[in-house]
């Protein structure tokens, strides 16, 4: 086994206390050590904390809801509603941590997370989106100078074919298509 994947099931075992706050100083020094130099285990504490931050959230807008005088009168639930209620919460959180814990590598293709959807991602996709509409108002700048039709047409075409993802390469398509 290798060590940095002994190291990461003793991190693991160590996650919970460790976004709660309770761990002792030695195993969280240790505990932060292997975070700052592994990507896989930084993921599963983010899921684990943003798992806690939802049912902290929960739990308190029941406090609350339970601390406000009631207008109306109270129907009375089944208990078991309010526990099926919770261990659904439970059951959710806890199936989000696994399958984050079990890493990218082993789920099945259409389960992979979505590149565009990570900060990078979505720059990439903002510069994308700016770089195809400078170059469409540009081919409309064109497209009015006497004489430049034909670098305006070859300025769409352009547009069309390099982004037809974007509106601007659209809408470039829509131009040089005959309707």
């Amino acid at each position: 086994m290798a060590v940095n994947e002994h190291s990461c099931q003793d991190v693991d075992e160590l996650l919970v206390a460790y976004a709660d706050g309770e761990l002792a100083a030695e195993p969280a020094e240790r505990a932060s050590a292997h975070l700052a130099t592994c990507e896989k285990c930084r993921c599963k504490l983010a899921a684990l904390e943003r798992s806690l931050e939802l049912a902290k959230a929960v739990w308190k807008e029941s406090a609350e809801a339970l601390a406000a005088p009631a207008t109306e009168p109270v129907r009375r639930r089944p208990r078991w509603i309010k526990a099926a209620a919770a261990a659904c919460i439970v059951l959710a959180v806890g199936l989000a941590v696994l399958w984050l814990a079990t890493g990218p590598e082993s789920r099945p293709p259409g389960l992979q997370p979505d590149p565009r959807h990570s900060a990078a991602g979505v720059q990439a996709m903002i510069q994308r989106e700016e770089a195809s509409a400078r170059l469409a108002a540009s081919a409309r700048i064109l497209s009015l100078q006497p004489g430049a039709e034909q670098a305006a047409e070859d300025a769409y075409r352009y547009l069309a074919s390099a982004y037809s993802d974007t509106p601007a390469g659209r809408e470039a398509a829509r131009r040089i298509l005959p309707q």
